[in-house]
């Protein structure tokens, strides 16, 4: 779904086709495209065209070890990241490795022109902000850890909002993130409501206000 960011309303949205179940992320890269990471597929349509009917998706299976657990936009390409109870992996994909690829075809992790090792429970990264940051979360807990960009070495931890999940840079500098924490499915439940914290799904995060 696209919404406006100012109002919160939304201006479009796409159905995303079989076999995806539970994307990611989403990532747009250099090349104009827009990329869903499914967990085992790569969704990808051009983004003037997304928001059309009859938006139609090239598919790429993830080889052995590529997650689609989350996704982040880069001028160059995009990352596909995955989600552990451990040390996760970061794989960079370049606009040109992309661009060979024929619909059906598998993006191995031979492919990737870097690879990075990410903090357990990623739910979603951005670049930006003087960093590569990553937003660990589960319903109770959640953290914004700011990486060197080159090596993916820790540089700091803050804590943040429970639940947060994807996260990208906006043109004004702001880190914009959505947050599981407030999915209606959640909230439903009569109970689960009284113990678990409420946030909005999606918030911008001004970075110079972090501690």
């Amino acid at each position: 779904m696209r919404i406006d960011l100012e109002t919160g309303d939304p201006t479009g949205y796409v159905d995303v086709p079989n076999p995806c179940g539970h994307a990611g992320g989403l990532a747009v890269g250099g090349d104009g495209m827009l990329y869903v990471a499914d967990t085992h597929t790569l969704f990808a349509t051009p983004l003037a065209q997304a928001f059309r009917p009859g938006a139609r998706f090239r598919q790429f299976r993830l080889g052995p070890g590529v997650i689609g657990g989350l996704a982040v936009s880069t001028p160059e390409g995009i990352w596909l990241g995955t989600y552990e109870n451990g040390p996760g992996r970061l794989f960079r994909f370049t606009v040109a490795a992309l661009a060979r690829l024929s619909d059906g075809e598998t993006l191995g992790a031979s492919q990737a022109a870097t690879v990075l090792t990410i903090p357990d429970h990623a739910q979603g990264a951005a670049i930006g902000g003087g960093g590569l940051w990553i937003a660990r979360s589960d319903w109770s807990w959640g953290t914004l850890d700011r990486l060197d960009p080159e090596t993916g070495a820790p540089r700091r931890r803050y804590e943040t909002v429970p639940g947060i999940e994807g996260i990208a840079f906006g043109s004004d500098g702001r880190l914009w993130a959505v947050s599981e924490a407030g999915s209606r499915h959640i909230y439903d439940h009569p109970f689960l409501g009284l113990f678990e914290p409420f946030f909005p799904l999606v918030f911008a995060l001004d970075l110079s206000r972090l501690e």
